[in-house]
């Protein structure tokens, strides 16, 4: 993986605000070339002004795409904290997913209005991330001309609420403050699963996820914020409208992963109008955070596709 660029891992700061009025923190990266970016951009004929726009998983925060974004120095994109996360404060806690579609349109509309000429914008999104920017396209078609999604939170019915799913049992038990952000890290880089992260992945995690707190360091998410996005993933019944997104469309998941039962991403994958799965041995839910070069590999192959 290469460096990140020189002006910093999270770029230039500017402040969205959704179409229901809160503040959403996004940061602009612009092109960069180095090391392995370079020599894929020499293998890649690019035609297309492309921008990236990265979605994050619950619970984390933008920052956690660094190992991703690096490897894809040749793009400009935007990287922001969904409501309730990282630097995007809100006291809400009831939550529609739909909502959360709102924060990506919330952010594509800002790169829209920053170019003279709109870009090809590509949707990368892992997790509720993944979701989230189905959702936008389904909420503003023509939003996006490719995704690359990692296990979106996207399935069939029953679509109730779950307030007995099992991450919001563990979202609501998890250690909220320590006394500093090397406690931080000693404390989760020692474990599963940011024992297996990529070192940056873990670095942005540990400098975006949480907030400073007089003399400790609280989770930039809170426990029920939290537990309350698991409460609500199955209700948002994106898989009804699936046949809607006319968008080329990558599915990577674990080979290992938890998360989706053995053949879900193939089925679907199946619901787009165009869309393919792929499986990654040796890494789970976590892949982005895992293997990034996986990602970057994906989003350079759909980027070729509309050159």
């Amino acid at each position: 993986m290469t460096t990140t660029p020189a002006e910093g891992p999270d770029g230039t700061f500017a402040q969205v605000i959704t179409s229901d009025g809160l503040p959403l923190a996004t940061w602009r990266l612009p092109p960069f070339l180095s090391g392995a970016a370079l020599q894929k951009h020499t293998e890649t004929t690019t035609r297309t002004h492309v921008e990236l726009l990265f979605a994050h998983a619950t619970g984390f925060c933008g920052a956690c795409w660094r190992p991703v974004r690096s490897g894809l120095g040749v793009f400009a994109s935007s990287i922001f904290d969904f409501r309730g996360h990282g630097s995007s404060h809100s006291d809400r806690d009831r939550r529609s997913w739909w909502e959360m579609a709102q924060d990506v349109l919330a952010v594509a509309g800002r790169i829209s209005a920053a170019n003279q000429d709109p870009p090809a914008l590509v949707g990368i999104g892992h997790s509720m991330g993944g979701a989230a920017v189905v959702m936008a396209e389904l909420l503003n078609p023509g939003t996006f001309a490719a995704f690359v999604l990692v296990e979106p939170i996207i399935y069939g019915p029953p679509y109730v609420r779950d307030p007995n799913h099992p991450l919001v049992g563990l979202a609501l038990k998890r250690r909220d403050t320590f006394e500093s952000r090397d406690a931080v890290r000693a404390a989760y880089g020692e474990k599963h699963p940011f024992s297996t992260w990529h070192p940056a992945a873990l670095d942005g995690y540990v400098s975006g996820g949480f907030v400073d707190q007089g003399q400790a360091m609280r989770l930039a998410c809170r426990a029920s914020s939290e537990a309350e996005v698991f409460t609500a993933a199955g209700i948002h019944a994106a898989w009804e409208r699936l046949s809607e997104v006319n968008v080329p469309t990558t599915i990577l998941y674990g080979a290992d992963t938890d998360t989706y039962q053995p053949g879900h991403g193939e089925a679907l994958a199946g619901r787009f109008q165009h869309a393919s799965a792929l499986s990654v041995e040796g890494t789970g839910h976590f892949l982005p955070m895992e293997r990034p070069e996986v990602v970057v590999r994906a989003v350079f192959d759909q980027v070729a596709s509309l050159s």
